[in-house]
């Protein structure tokens, strides 16, 4: 039986951030450091929603629609914040160019250092729902920019995340849909060091 918590995660360098919302609006947050312990503490969620992708281009399905209209409704201004996640055979990879030679093979095409350097979590997320099959009907993948752009009345951000801009105009529209926003953002902010987590991990959770 689900219990009625959402969990927003995104990667951070010291694994995986989480903000999970419960009954009234009760807040837990934190840092796991693999995405299966996170499993293990919140299967019984109703979902988890995760900034990765989920479900990877193949020799049959080369291109994600997810991904082009993701693009779409980013563009012109933060389409390129969606990029192609490499295929599961690239995963394996021990270099970036071997990781390319892989995809080219698969996909026609080469991958991104951006895909290149989360194709680790990319990993662990996959391997998560091989061994676990009912925790496909729980994570969910989502992408914080376009979870901005929807709150924003379908306006893409104005300006890139990392940013003193960017990270200011996403606060203020978190800020109007979940008052705790600032508060979980200052805490987290406290409890770790930007060597573990940064400011825009705890944005791209929240509003997962």
């Amino acid at each position: 039986m689900p219990i009625d918590k959402y969990i927003g995660v995104d990667g951070c360098k010291a694994g995986w951030f989480f903000i999970a919302i419960g009954p009234d609006d009760a807040l837990e947050f934190g840092i796991f450091t693999t995405i299966e312990r996170l499993w293990c503490t919140y299967s019984e969620a109703r979902f988890i929603l995760i900034d990765i992708p989920i479900g990877l281009p193949s020799r049959e399905i080369k291109t994600r629609p997810c991904d082009k209209a993701a693009r779409q409704v980013l563009s012109p201004k933060r389409h390129h914040s969606i990029f192609s996640p490499p295929c599961r055979d690239a995963l394996t990879a021990n270099s970036y160019r071997e990781a390319c030679r892989i995809n080219q093979n698969v996909c026609d095409r080469k991958i991104s250092k951006q895909a290149w350097h989360i194709s680790r979590k990319i990993k662990e997320v996959d391997d998560l729902l091989t061994a676990h099959p009912v925790a496909r009907e729980i994570v969910n993948e989502t992408h914080p920019e376009v979870c901005f752009w929807a709150l924003a009345h379908k306006e893409p951000m104005g300006h890139y995340k990392k940013s003193p801009q960017g990270k200011a105009e996403r606060s203020a529209l978190l800020d109007k849909y979940f008052e705790k926003s600032s508060a979980v953002i200052n805490s987290a902010l406290g409890r770790y060091p930007r060597k573990q987590l940064a400011q825009d991990d705890i944005l791209d959770a929240l509003v997962n």
